[in-house]
């Protein structure tokens, strides 16, 4: 009797291991700001040991980590990254093909918080198989973008929005 105990013990360990999934962070783009100096953001994806996408992040200046579905990136609401005074400064939205693994990714983004108006800059999204990581690149360059740099709008020095986000 207490051998089959053991052995069911056992068999439960291994079925609990066979379920556990190993995945890895993978950053792409380290973003920063003109208007704060010294932070720096991070827009990521968590990937499982075949390099399939699970999910996004987004890391603040302080660390914390957040993470978004594919379903929410690819919603009409996006990925709320930035908010201030009640309004949605940066938004991360994107199509992704899990399959394939390629995909765009749009940081829209508010250019004038007194009316409104939003801007946004866009992004491939592709896996390179010589490096076995995901990279954005510029579409109109083909170029790998490793950051994003964030000039803020000024209005009497009170900062009012985004002038633009630069993919570098």
């Amino acid at each position: 009797m207490m051998i089959v105990k053991n052995w069911l013990k056992i068999l439960l360990l291994l079925g609990a291991a066979v379920g556990v999934q190993e995945t890895r962070a993978a950053v792409l783009v380290n973003v920063t700001a003109q208007n704060y100096p010294g932070e720096e953001y991070e827009v990521g994806v968590d990937l499982d040991a075949q390099n399939t996408i699970l999910d996004f992040y987004y890391k603040n200046e302080k660390g914390v980590v957040t993470p978004y579905s594919i379903k929410t990136i690819e919603s009409d609401e996006g990925a709320v990254l930035r908010k201030k005074a009640g309004r949605n400064v940066i938004i991360l939205r994107g199509t992704v093909d899990v399959e394939h693994k390629t995909g765009t990714l749009t940081f829209d983004y508010l250019v004038n918080g007194l009316r409104g108006n939003r801007d946004s800059v866009t992004g491939n999204l592709d896996f390179n198989v010589n490096t076995a990581q995901y990279e954005i690149t510029d579409p109109e360059t083909n170029k790998p973008v490793t950051s994003a740099y964030i000039i803020s709008k000024f209005l009497f020095n009170r900062e009012v929005g985004i002038k633009s986000i630069e993919l570098r």
